[in-house]
């Protein structure tokens, strides 16, 4: 079994250690765990940091996050013909329907981008 697994994670530097050490035990492991840091300011991402190079499966995304809860979308494609695969020909330009694109006006002044801490294959 294969699975991709994502946490989130903001000021848990109290119990982040005991998730890791819990997830990393488990005789299943996922084939990719994203911990997603929104902003913490109590040493999450440090905690979190210990681990990246021991398991190459762990990756940290971060920001500095003010109060505002977002969603996250993460999307890898492992060459162009993947991304021609899955968003056609034309993948240089976005489509986003008039529903959607009216729901997500609110967020284009204010994105922004996760900071992508160590590119690496697992």
């Amino acid at each position: 079994m294969n699975y991709v697994l994502i946490t989130a994670a903001r000021n848990e530097a109290a119990m982040i250690k005991a998730t890791i050490e819990s997830v990393v035990a488990q005789t299943v492991r996922p084939v990719r765990w994203v911990i997603v840091d929104d902003g913490s300011t109590d040493g999450t991402s440090d905690i979190v940091e210990a681990y990246l190079s021991d398991h190459e499966w762990i990756e940290l995304l971060r920001r500095p996050l003010e109060d505002e809860v977002e969603f996250i979308t993460i999307m890898r494609f492992t060459s162009l013909q993947a991304v021609k695969a899955f968003a056609g020909q034309d993948h240089e330009t976005a489509y986003v329907p008039p529903a959607a694109r009216a729901v997500l006006q609110r967020f284009d002044a204010q994105s922004q981008h996760y900071e992508v801490r160590e590119e690496r294959m697992a």
